[in-house]
C-alpha cells in the first residue's frame, strides 16, 4: 500500500467564547500534534492545554471546514488530548464548546 506523508497543520487559537458564559471571555487554547509530519490513514495525538476554562470543559477539535472531528475534556491543569487518524492534508484548530 502507498503512503503518502503530510505535514499537519498545527495552529495555536485564542478564543473569546461570549455564547458560553462572560466568565470564560478570554480563554486561551493550545493544540499541537504528537508529530510535525503525519502519515494519511495512522493516527496522530493532537493535545493542548486551556487557561481561564473550567475543569471538565468540553473542547472541540475541528478541520478548516470548521467540522468537529474530535473532542476532549479538560483536566484540573486544562490539559486535553484526542487521538485522530487523517485521511488527507488539512488543518485543525481547538475551541472551547459542546461536544461531538
Amino acid at each position: 500500500m502507498k503512503r503518502i506523508a503530510g505535514l499537519l497543520l498545527v495552529v495555536t487559537v485564542v478564543l473569546l467564547v461570549p455564547t458560553v458564559a462572560s466568565a470564560q471571555t478570554g480563554v486561551t487554547i493550545t493544540l499541537s500534534a504528537s508529530s510535525g509530519t503525519i502519515t494519511f490513514g495512522e493516527h496522530v495525538r493532537l493535545s493542548g492545554s486551556s487557561t481561564g476554562a473550567p475543569t471538565g470543559s468540553t473542547v472541540q477539535i475541528r478541520n478548516a471546514a470548521g467540522m468537529p472531528v474530535a473532542s476532549a475534556t479538560t483536566g484540573a491543569a486544562g490539559n486535553f488530548s484526542a487521538k485522530l487518524e487523517p485521511s488527507g492534508s488539512d488543518s485543525y484548530v481547538a475551541v472551547l464548546g459542546d461536544g461531538m
